[in-house]
């Protein structure tokens, strides 16, 4: 339901989250108390991903939305049901590339956290694990010339940044950090990494870090 709510409204990640915990109207929506919080906007964004990258997923969300929507009276029961709906934020090629570059930025984070406590140069790291890519554009999802409407060239760049996020974890792995503070920098790092990632593409190797 905040994923439409955002939707409708076109209001970014962390105003959704906002009006989430402030906007009656929104908690009359969203069935939230007065004094009750929905998610962090960690959470949507990662909510979001396995939708995007979950094949299928978005549109069985769709779809049992609808049903749901039918079964309590908003829509009408049996028949063909017309409308026009706008799922450029939902299903659209901007939408699809704003989550590769979570992903995208997940693997920079954690090549600094790497930096940071090893101390080598982030230009030196890049190179050496064939990440440079990742820092010779603003944004990685800008520079990838694919075609987001077709799921097979998709999957192959996904499965590009997984195989580059197992590359980057194996790094930190073998990586002895001097003391617990900045072995925390490094894990955090990798938890978020992983959470990027959905379970259909393969577990990583930041689970070494829960």
């Amino acid at each position: 339901m905040l994923t439409f709510l955002q939707m409708m409204h076109r209001c970014s990640d962390q105003e959704a989250i906002e009006r989430s915990k402030y906007d009656d109207r929104w908690k009359c929506a969203l069935d939230l108390e007065p004094d009750e919080t929905l998610c962090s906007k960690g959470t949507l964004q990662n909510f979001r991903a396995h939708l995007h990258l979950d094949g299928g997923a978005e549109k069985k969300f769709l779809k049992r939305t609808l049903i749901a929507a039918r079964k309590s009276g908003l829509l009408p029961q049996g028949g063909k049901l017309r409308s026009v709906l706008d799922t450029t934020p939902l299903l659209g090629r901007g939408a699809v590339k704003d989550t590769y570059n979570l992903i995208a930025d997940g693997i920079v984070k954690l090549c600094r956290a790497l930096c940071s406590v090893v101390g080598e140069k982030l230009e030196v790291l890049a190179r050496r694990l064939d990440l440079s890519r990742y820092f010779e554009a603003s944004s990685l999802k800008g520079a990838a010339e694919i075609d987001w409407s077709n799921a097979q060239e998709r999957r192959v760049f996904l499965n590009g940044l997984v195989s580059d996020a197992e590359r980057l974890s194996v790094e930190a792995q073998v990586k002895e950090a001097s003391s617990e503070k900045q072995r925390a920098v490094i894990c955090e790092a990798e938890e978020l990494l992983r959470k990027l990632i959905v379970q259909d593409t393969g577990p990583t190797r930041t689970e070494a870090c829960a």
